[in-house]
């Protein structure tokens, strides 16, 4: 009888043959159990990013509204501004400032939304895994990740599109006419 050492190379293939060699008889190794874990995990993140993706346009859309509809309804604000000489590069920065804010306030509010969701993810799916797997993670380990420099390019990528999305309104508010702003209302 010839004996083969088993490495982590060939526990795979070894258990292939074996599936092949006796029929009825199922063999599984842990690197399936790994494989079965990480086309988890890959669907897992598939998904958050469909409904990030999803949240970014909606969240575009709803600055680009806000900021309309907070330059309707400021129009005679901003024709007494024109009237009174502000040039449109100074109606342009009082609109993109405010953008600009409301893009900080939506990434800080998004970094700690972030931060719960890992936490409440750890909490909830570590009994999935350990129950699938039947195995218990080391007391205080975590199954999620948090790089600071993710939550950084998020929190600019936040302050960035809420600025841009503000282009449209930007132009609008420094297009006003003076005296038909004032007539508006």
């Amino acid at each position: 009888m010839q004996h083969t050492i088993l490495t982590a190379n060939n526990i795979a293939s070894r258990t292939k043959k074996i599936i092949k060699i006796q029929v009825g008889l199922s063999a599984t190794c842990a690197q399936d159990e790994i494989a079965a874990i990480n086309n988890f995990m890959f669907i897992v993140t598939l998904g958050l990013g469909f409904f990030s993706s999803i949240t970014l346009i909606l969240g575009m859309l709803m600055i680009i509204t806000l900021t309309t509809i907070s330059i309707y309804e400021r129009t005679k604000e901003i024709g007494i501004m024109k009237a009174l000489g502000a040039s449109d590069l100074n109606i342009m920065q009082s609109v993109l400032y405010e953008c600009g804010l409301l893009g900080l306030i939506s990434g800080i509010l998004g970094m700690i939304g972030s931060i719960l969701f890992a936490m409440v993810l750890d909490v909830f799916s570590k009994p999935i895994i350990e129950e699938y797997i039947g195995m218990q993670f080391m007391t205080g380990s975590q199954l999620t990740l948090i790089k600071p420099n993710i939550l950084i390019i998020g929190f600019l990528l936040a302050f960035s599109i809420s600025t841009l999305s503000g282009i449209y309104p930007v132009l609008r508010a420094a297009k006003l006419n003076p005296v038909d702003a004032l007539k508006h209302f």
